[in-house]
């Protein structure tokens, strides 16, 4: 789809008619907003937000200071996008490390606490982490061989660069106990990584179906994006499960992480969804899904589901919204869509939830 345009089309900010919003009696015009990229035009080019060019855009996470970190995958590329000042956009891209030796294919993206930067590399299997200037790179968990057969696997260790992995798709921060989850796409199953090192399956049993029950025991089909949420004493992490049109919740005590066996329990939120693939968990605790109908909001109390933002919202037919990313404030929702990085405000539902089983202590600390 690249090239087919003569000149320069800087990106738009599209106000479409009238919607009400979710919660909210009050019609409100639904804005959506590219910062950077062009949806219909791939390359590879740094600069203001609507000159930059990217190609297949993966993962995506954003700093608490409003930065926004992608994958540009067939780039081999992690790429910021920030404000600056003076500049009409408002947006300015640059890229932190382009390397296809060490990056392979980058789709998953995690800032983690100390603002390192963990990818996962769909091609040679592995991660790989860096500082968050894009210094340092470095594999983090799986195989550092050039030979990409080799290193997929499905072995767990105590030894991070001994474990194996077969197409790990994203990858997810824990802040408060600094442990990472992995969803290893191909092998139908979530991965721990604990602060040791400590590389562990806790769901999924190598192949494929949609049982839930104790972890080990549970099965996936083709798991995508991760989010998880501290809540009391629990850890929990939330997967769109992606052949099984279903949001599936993986669940244990902060204490039992690294006990032998069985510490998590798998069970489904809902289904219904057509492919979902991206997820992002706000600070009350409602989870927003993307899926080939557009963006979707699930209550995880009761699995109730709401369209926030349909495919015919976002003013493109030809690409639905990929992975997605919710700042600080909980109100502004990104998300990757074609060869671009765009975002939509969305209305907080009312305080009507409480995460926690006693009805507080609800903290979204992953990244």
């Amino acid at each position: 789809m690249g090239g087919r345009c003569s000149r320069e089309r800087s990106p738009s900010t599209e106000t479409y008619e009238t919607y009400p919003l979710l919660n909210d009696d009050t019609p409100k015009p639904l804005r959506v907003t590219t910062i950077a990229g062009q949806f219909d035009r791939s390359g590879y080019r740094d600069g203001k937000g609507s000159r930059a060019l990217f190609s297949t855009l993966g993962g995506i996470d954003v700093h608490p200071d409003g930065t926004v970190y992608v994958t540009d995958s067939d780039n081999s590329a992690v790429r910021r996008i920030s404000r600056k000042e003076g500049e009409k956009n408002g947006y300015w891209v640059d890229t932190l490390a382009r390397d296809e030796d060490w990056l392979g294919k980058p789709r998953g993206l995690a800032l983690s606490r100390n603002n390192a930067i963990v990818v996962t590399n769909l091609e040679s299997h592995n991660l790989v982490k860096m500082s968050v200037t894009g210094k340092n790179l470095a594999v983090f968990a799986g195989a550092a061989s050039n030979d990409f057969d080799l290193n997929k696997g499905f072995t767990d260790d105590r030894n991070p660069l001994q474990a194996r992995f077969n197409g790990p798709i994203d990858v997810i921060h824990e802040k408060k106990t600094n442990y990472y989850f992995v969803t290893d796409s191909r092998n139908h199953c979530i991965r721990q990584i604990s602060p040791g090192g400590v590389v562990k399956t806790i769901a999924g049993t190598g192949s494929a179906g949609a049982d839930d029950g104790p972890g080990r025991s549970s099965r996936f089909n083709r798991p995508s994006e991760l989010a998880c949420v501290a809540t009391g004493d629990k850890i929990v992490v939330y997967v769109p499960d992606d052949y099984n049109n279903a949001l599936r919740r993986v669940v244990a005590r902060r204490a039992e992480m690294d006990k032998a066996g069985d510490a998590y329990t798998v069970s489904t939120v809902t289904t219904g969804f057509r492919h979902p693939w991206g997820i992002a968990v706000d600070s009350r605790g409602f989870i927003y899904v993307s899926d080939s109908g557009g963006i979707k909001r699930v209550n995880p109390d009761d699995g109730t589901v709401e369209t926030v933002l349909s495919q015919a919202q976002t003013g493109i037919w030809t690409s639905k919204p990929g992975r997605l990313a919710i700042d600080s404030t909980g109100k502004r929702l990104y998300f990757v869509q074609g060869h671009s990085v765009r975002f939509v405000e969305v209305s907080p539902p009312p305080p009507s939830r409480s995460f926690s089983e006693n009805g507080s202590n609800f903290c979204c600390c992953c990244s």
